[in-house]
């Protein structure tokens, strides 16, 4: 069964694939877009993230807040294991306070005025929504059925998905109605939902991420694959008049194609993961190639600033081929410090600097 927010249909194929390389960051941020896939101003070289070094970045108006869950070991084989929700120091990665247990790592989102935390519990069978003051406190349950939590911008509504039961549960095969987009108003808890598109409830296409435009009138839906790398995408919808997450005619989908990569078209390259930044460009995670096989690998990955009408490339902040997935995309509120995960690695880069390692062994962050 596939995990809300999780991938299986290529887990496989990564595991041949070589350790991740990331380039040196570029320049601050082009007024005007580049071809996809092509460095704007990108100089070669590789980041404390190839050799395991944490870095202390210093640097004027960092984030004051900091979240994330542990990632605690588990087989091979075998999903993320639920984590521990904890502060860290912002500036060298250090715990200063745990604040809840049986924390998935899908996604953990800080509110507006970075005091309060959104996340999502494993209880049972069941994915919940809970909130939790940064400075401690007794957690509260929000919503009761959901996972990844995406606070909108002035803090009144909460998007979130619903969908397949826990990894650790029976298997069962969940009607297509099952899945959706919800987003609840949380001053009254009136709510309203985003299905499936009539043409993907053959094969239900799972939610990876979710993040609100700037403006709090779309949402970018990241949608993730049942089978194979063929069903991801990068939806922007809007919540208010669009029926479906995906399918069907709402939404509109964030064109992927990409250079071509070992004799493969450039059509087969597609987003694993994007977000809004606070420009309203999108910080995505885009990969090469689609493949039917589980055995194929990934044969590239760019993490990139792209135009969210076009696609193209407005700045390279990292490259490389993936044994690991980059993830839990973000950025602060002036959109000058990026922040994502690179396989369990938190890494950080400020002013378009190259992204360097803060700390290690979380499965979700955001400031």
């Amino acid at each position: 069964m596939v995990r809300p927010g999780r991938s299986t249909g290529h887990r496989a194929g990564l595991a041949g694939c070589c350790l991740v390389v990331l380039l040196a960051g570029c320049g601050p941020a082009q007024k005007q877009a580049v071809p996809v896939g092509q460095p704007a101003g990108t100089p070669s070289g590789t980041s404390a993230s190839a050799s395991g070094a944490v870095e202390r970045v210093v640097a004027p108006g960092r984030p004051k807040v900091l979240v994330a869950v542990t990632s605690p070991q588990v087989p091979e084989g075998r999903p993320p294991a639920p984590g521990i929700l904890v502060v860290l120091d912002p500036a060298d990665g250090t715990q200063r306070r745990r604040l809840d247990v049986d924390v998935l790592g899908d996604a953990v989102q800080l509110g507006p005025d970075g005091a309060t935390v959104y996340y999502a519990r494993d209880v049972g069978c069941r994915h919940e929504i809970w909130t939790v003051p940064v400075a401690g406190g007794k957690p509260a349950r929000l919503v009761a059925d959901g996972a990844l939590p995406a606070l909108s911008p002035d803090g009144t509504e909460l998007a979130y998905w619903t969908g397949p039961l826990a990894w650790h549960c029976a298997d069962v095969n969940l009607p297509a109605d099952s899945y959706a987009v919800v987003v609840r108003t949380l001053a009254t808890g009136a709510s309203r939902r985003l299905a499936l598109g009539p043409d993907r409830r053959a094969i239900p296409a799972p939610v990876r991420h979710l993040s609100w435009s700037p403006d709090g009138t779309r949402l970018a839906v990241s949608v993730g694959s049942a089978q194979d790398n063929r069903g991801w995408a990068l939806n922007l919808v809007d919540p208010v008049h669009d029926r479906y997450y995906v399918g069907g005619s709402s939404g509109t989908a964030v064109p992927a194609a990409g250079p071509a990569t070992a004799g493969r078209p450039g059509e087969e390259w597609f987003f694993r993961e994007g977000v809004y930044l606070p420009g309203g460009s999108l910080f995505a995670v885009h990969r090469c190639c689609i493949n039917g096989p589980e055995t194929q690998p990934i044969l590239a990955e760019v993490l990139q600033e792209v135009d969210a009408a076009t696609g193209a490339q407005v700045r390279q902040v990292a490259v490389g081929i993936v044994p690991k997935d980059h993830a839990s995309l973000g950025s602060d509120a002036s959109g000058r410090w990026l922040i994502y995960l690179s396989g369990d690695a938190v890494m950080v880069a400020a002013d378009g600097a190259k992204p360097v390692t803060l700390t290690t062994g979380y499965q979700a962050v955001d400031w």
